[in-house]
């Protein structure tokens, strides 16, 4: 499942967590018929003080199908056998006589994250959801409207010249335009100075850090009033104006913005744009080693501090083709 939207024969795709797409992994509970109603909001607030299932609070407790009731005793795993679901219950006072004897049941062994997960779960047990709806969009392939497609678009041909800038001079062709959407202005336009042959050229002006993503985020700070590296401005776009820095939202770099990139960018690239909080990325050529949905998918790991969204095809083949030529 690939949530896509297309235009001009080019197709972007959102590069979403894993687990958005995962089928839902059940596992084994003991649930029992309530035999008599009149027990059952007894029965919803006494089970759980015997067997808590704090992992698994999206699961409701009580299920009714066919005029039938039931209610969810505990996993299987939390008990020795069988046998050991009543005498626990028995042990706590709770009147087994409203239950029927104790069967195994297939439950969802977490929340669903989406619509598609809420209902194929919910063939089993019932549980709660939250829809994300901005998310269910994105899983339908309604990505983004014709108009902001266009743009998106026409950002990324700005990349892909920039790219073929740095071809012509020798450099490896990757093109980088950073946009503020909410005027949809272009703060930077930048190339790769990685040299194609650096057999000629003094290591002293090689730079281990100027992959042209980073080179994107000093030009970002120069434009702020900071920066570290010197460049030839003849070179490169950057949008002068050390305000923006103060009316845009947030305190970091690249709050908010957007990163059109011909070719997905590695690990340390990725952290760097992470760091300065980008907003959204877009790419059009998949890497190998790229940390933005080929090798990892570090925009979404758990653990970090910043989470941004990716998109991916953006002028795939228009992209592709720059390193071939």
């Amino acid at each position: 499942m690939m949530a896509t939207n297309t235009l001009n024969n080019w197709t972007v795709e959102a590069v979403l967590e894993e687990s958005f797409r995962n089928a839902v992994i059940l596992q084994e509970a003991y649930i029992c018929e309530v035999l008599d109603k009149k027990c059952t909001s007894t029965l919803v607030k006494e089970v759980p003080k015997v067997f808590p299932m704090l992992q698994h609070r999206h699961l409701r407790r009580v299920r009714t199908k066919d005029g039938v009731m039931h209610i969810l005793i505990c996993l299987a795993s939390q008990v020795k056998d069988i046998n050991s679901v009543f005498e626990l219950l028995k042990l706590s006072s709770i009147n087994i006589e409203c239950l029927g004897p104790p069967e195994l049941h297939k439950v969802s062994d977490s929340p669903p994250l989406t619509r598609a997960q809420f209902i194929e779960g919910s063939q089993h047990w019932p549980s709660s959801f939250h829809e994300d709806k901005q998310l269910e969009r994105v899983l339908k392939g309604e990505l983004f409207p014709i108009e902001d497609l266009k743009r998106i678009e026409q950002h990324m041909v700005e990349a892909i010249k920039m790219a073929e800038i740095a071809r012509s001079n020798g450099y490896y062709a990757m093109g980088v335009v950073v946009v503020d959407p909410s005027d949809d202005e272009i703060m930077v336009k930048c190339h790769s100075l990685c040299p194609v042959d650096a057999s000629n050229i003094n290591s002293v002006e090689l730079h281990p850090l100027q992959h042209t993503p980073m080179i994107a985020i000093d030009l970002v700070a120069r434009g702020q009033g900071g920066g570290i590296w010197k460049y030839d401005t003849n070179k490169f776009y950057c949008k002068s104006n050390p305000t923006k820095a103060h009316d845009k939202e947030g305190p970091y770099l690249c709050t908010g913005y957007d990163v059109y990139l011909t070719k997905e960018p590695c690990i340390m690239c990725s952290m760097g744009l992470l760091h300065s909080r980008i907003g959204r990325v877009f790419y059009g050529e998949a890497s190998k080693e790229g940390a933005l949905g080929s090798r990892y998918k570090l925009h979404v790991q758990q653990g970090l501090n910043h989470h941004f969204k990716v998109f991916r095809g953006i002028l795939s083949n228009k992209c592709k083709a720059l390193e071939m030529s």
